[in-house]
Order: structure tokens, then C-alpha cells, then sequence
């Protein structure tokens, strides 16, 4: 079939896979907040940080790393096979969910409209001093990540002078450095205090993106990207088990809900902002230097967020 002028060769299996995209996004999304709220009930609360760090090593690997590999393999063998491997995975994970044993309903309450439990999240995070620093700096840090991760492509092919493969493999490395931050997280907590512990993987970015702007070649890029993605998980686990172990069961689907959007919203923001510091750079420095403008905004930012969460952190991790 020819495709048509749009780009789309079947308009109603593109529309399909789009609403297809919506629903598993939007399951996703509950899947999360589901997941950390009743993390506390499973595991003891001073083994969370191991919890939830090796959560992130899986989660890093299977979603950078098995996941597209599979996929790939799965499509060239048969294209329906890996979104019937998807139903079969979904719902073999439905059943294990469904045999944990254990009492995750928080005390009983009287039913109320969404917008008020909705408007209690917002009231307790607002009002928790911790709180607001942690959503804030996830929220600024996914926003100046996304900015730099949008642009390594165009960074990497232009200025690089590599191709695809290689493009794959310092991704592949970056997964790498985020399936091991999710296990080294508890063996350095017997190390370096929490508070300690986030400021220095919260400041360990900005250097990162600096090397990354001015890498001489890939592997130098794989090298930030490694240290990027393990700083990431180590810093995401402290954050995530803070609040598991600080918000009160009843509410903590709530304390999630508020959180989650704003962390997570940030992230095509970044997006949009990586395009036009581009575009609005390159009139006055040229492509190649354009290309590299997002990763020193991102330096700059997540620099000035370290410094100004630095004492809010370390008093607030105990």
C-alpha cells in the first residue's frame, strides 16, 4: 500500500496504535503509583533503599536494554508477535501482583469526591518543607535531562560523525550505569549518609553534560553517559524512599498523584526547550556549536538547582 501525503500508509492501524499508546501510557501511570504506595506494606522500611534500587535496575534494564532488543527480534520474525508477547507479559504480571499476600488498603475512610482527596495531596506536599524540595529538583532535573537527551542524537551524528549503531551502544552503556546505581545504592548508604549521598549524585550531573558537550569522541560520551543514568537512579531511590517512608499510608496515593505530574511533566518541556535553544543558536553560532548549547543550559541548570537544594538536602535526609 501506497503511504499517503501525511505519512501514513493505514490511517485506521495508526489510529489504533495511537489510542493503543494512550491506554498503556495512562495504565502506566497508575501501575507507578500503585507500585510505590504499597512498597511499604512488602518491605521493611529500612531495606527501601535496596528495594527500590534494584526496582530501578530491572525497570532500567528491561525498559533500555532487553525490551528493545526483543522487540526488534520479535517484529522481524512476525510483526503481531511482540504486542501479543506484551498481553501475555501484562497479564502473567496481573497474576503475580494479584498473589501477593498482604493488606495494602489504608484504614477505611469515608468515600469522598476525587477533587478533595486530590486537594489533601496537594495541602500535605505544600506544607511539607521536604517535600516541596524533592518535587521541585525531580521536577527541574527531568526537565534539563530531557533537554540534553533529545539533543545526543543530533550531537552524536553531526558533531561525532557516528552512526546509529553507535548511537545504540552509548545508550546501551547509559542503562549500564542505571542498572548499577540501582544496586550499589544500599552498599553506599553503609558509606555516606543520605543527605550527603543526594547532593552529591543531585550536583554529579552537571559535569557530565559539560563532557558530553565537549567529548572528542564517543566513547568519552559513553563514559558521562554511564555516570549520568547510575547519579540519576541512586539520586530517584533516595528521593522515592523518602517520601515512602515520610507520607502517611492513608494518603500516600494522593502525596504520588500530586507528585508524579509535575516531575514527570517537566519532561517534554524539556523537550521543547532543547529545539529552541537550538534553533535560536545556531543564527549566531552555527549548527555545530548549536547542537551543544542544550547540554551547557542543562550544566548551568542542574548546577544552580544543586547549590540551592544543597543545605535543604542535607538537613532534610535523616
Amino acid at each position: 500500500m501506497e503511504p499517503s501525503l501525511e505519512g501514513v500508509g493505514h490511517v485506521s492501524l495508526y489510529g489504533s496504535l495511537l489510542c493503543l499508546g494512550f491506554v498503556i501510557g495512562c495504565a502506566e501511570v497508575a501501575r507507578d503509583n500503585a507500585a510505590q504506595s504499597m512498597l511499604p506494606s512488602i518491605v521493611p522500611s529500612g531495606n527501601l533503599e535496596r528495594a527500590n534500587g534494584l526496582l530501578g535496575s530491572i525497570e532500567t534494564a528491561g525498559n533500555s536494554m532487553a525490551g528493545p532488543a526483543i522487540g526488534a527480534f520479535l517484529v522481524a520474525v512476525f510483526i503481531p508477535l511482540p504486542f501479543l508477547m506484551v498481553a501475555v507479559a501484562l497479564l502473567f504480571a496481573a497474576l503475580l501482583t494479584g498473589s501477593l499476600i498482604g493488606d495494602f488498603k489504608p484504614h477505611a475512610q469515608k468515600p469522598r469526591a476525587w477533587r478533595a482527596d486530590l486537594a489533601e495531596g496537594f495541602r500535605f506536599v505544600a506544607r511539607h518543607s521536604m517535600l516541596r524540595v524533592l518535587v521541585l529538583i525531580t521536577g527541574f532535573w527531568n526537565f534539563f535531562a530531557e533537554m540534553a537527551v533529545i539533543a545526543l542524537v543530533l550531537h552524536i551524528q553531526e558533531n561525532l560523525s557516528a552512526g546509529a549503531t553507535t548511537y545504540g551502544l552509548i545508550l546501551a552503556v547509559g542503562a549500564i550505569g542505571g542498572v548499577v546505581g540501582g544496586v550499589i545504592v544500599a552498599p553506599l548508604l553503609k558509606v555516606f549518609k543520605t543527605g550527603v549521598l543526594a547532593q552529591w549524585m543531585n550536583l554529579a550531573c552537571a559535569p557530565m553534560f559539560l563532557l558530553i558537550a565537549f567529548a572528542p569522541g564517543p566513547i568519552i560520551v559513553a563514559v558521562a553517559m554511564f555516570f549520568f543514568y547510575l547519579s540519576g537512579i541512586v539520586w530517584n531511590t533516595l528521593s522515592i524512599s523518602y517520601r515512602q517512608r515520610n507520607v502517611p499510608d492513608a494518603i500516600m496515593g494522593r502525596v504520588n498523584s500530586v507528585y508524579r505530574p509535575f516531575a514527570w511533566g517537566m519532561m517534554p518541556l524539556g523537550l521543547v526547550a532543547s529545539g529552541a535553544i537550538v534553533n535560536l543558536a545556531q543564527r549566531s553560532f552555527g549548527r555545530e556549536t548549536a547542537l551543544t548549547v542544550p547540554f551547557l543550559v542543562a550544566a548551568g541548570g542542574v548546577f544552580v538547582l544543586a547549590i540551592l537544594s544543597w543545605r535543604p538536602l542535607g538537613r532534610g535526609f535523616k
